[in-house]
């Protein structure tokens, strides 16, 4: 969960410390400061040797977890694809795998951050890969990358998703 700024910075105030400037509004009689949330962009993870309906449901599952372990205002593949119709970026969308590519994609879709991926299976063992990818400033690019394997059943995949989850964004 994403705190506002106020509850972040509050000191032990409560066992007789006092509060930092950043104590919560209502002692000061001024309104909360806004909450800032970053938008970011989940595009659906590419399947290798696994099947498009399970990519999908780890794709959507990965969106969700981001948005409650994380708190970003996540974009749907609805949200990516009719935002994508608007701007004329609908062939990209569906094609852009390299990290430019996502990079520029992501800055027309005016979001801070993209992840993209993939799923594989090779023998029993599937692999889940992660790229976070900032979308804006001189150092726009990857800014993290993590991978997870399990020789495990396809309905086990959401746990190892679920765990990725938080990993990525942090």
């Amino acid at each position: 969960t994403v705190l506002p700024r106020w509850q972040r910075y509050r000191t032990a105030g409560r066992g007789g410390t006092k509060a930092t400037e950043f104590d919560q509004p209502s002692d000061r009689g001024a309104a909360a400061p806004p909450v800032i949330i970053q938008r970011l962009a989940v595009m659906d993870l590419e399947g290798i040797g696994v099947g498009d309906e399970v990519a999908y449901a780890l794709s959507d599952y990965l969106r969700d977890e981001i948005h409650v372990q994380a708190g970003y205002e996540v974009l749907s593949r609805e949200d990516l694809e009719a935002l994508a119709r608007r701007t004329s970026l609908q062939q990209q969308a569906g094609s852009c795998v390299d990290t430019g590519c996502l990079v520029d994609f992501g800055k027309a879709l005016g979001t801070k951050y993209m992840v993209a991926g993939s799923i594989s299976k090779l023998g029993n063992t599937y692999s889940v890969s992660l790229r976070l990818l900032d979308t804006e400033g001189d150092q726009a690019g990857v800014k993290n990358r993590i991978n997870e394997r399990c020789r495990c059943s396809e309905d086990q995949l959401f746990d190892v998703i679920e765990k990725m989850a938080g990993k990525i964004v942090n």
